[in-house]
């Protein structure tokens, strides 16, 4: 629980220093809101802000994905055991004649072995 909340301390401020980098090469950064240019601290504020939310879907968008595709990854490797099952079930005719021979050869050498 330690390293996960390290993690996340550490991506906020690496976050945080990539836009304040941002923000300090281009004076001219603003964020537009109603129509208004804010810049300065709050401007900074409202971009930070807007970026942690970005994050945030995106977490979540990757999250919801990586639970579908681990979901449809079973479901195929249920079809796939399906399908062979299937498979094995209409080749067992053809295999009966073998099986019975396997199986008088196992009795006449068990009887063998008794006797």
């Amino acid at each position: 629980m330690k390293t996960k909340k390290t993690y996340i301390a550490f991506g906020i401020l690496t976050c945080a220093a990539i836009l304040a980098l941002i923000f300090q090469l281009s004076p001219e950064t603003h964020v537009v809101w109603d129509d208004e240019e804010v810049g300065g601290v709050v401007g900074w504020g409202l971009g930070f802000f807007g970026i942690l939310i970005g994050l945030g879907a995106s977490f979540f968008a990757l999250l919801i994905t990586g639970l579908v595709f681990a979901s449809l990854s079973a479901v195929m490797v249920l079809v796939f055991a399906a399908v062979v099952l299937a498979v094995c079930f209409a080749l067992a005719p053809l295999l009966l004649p073998f099986l019975i021979l396997a199986g008088l050869i196992m009795l006449m050498s068990r009887r063998k072995s008794v006797s």
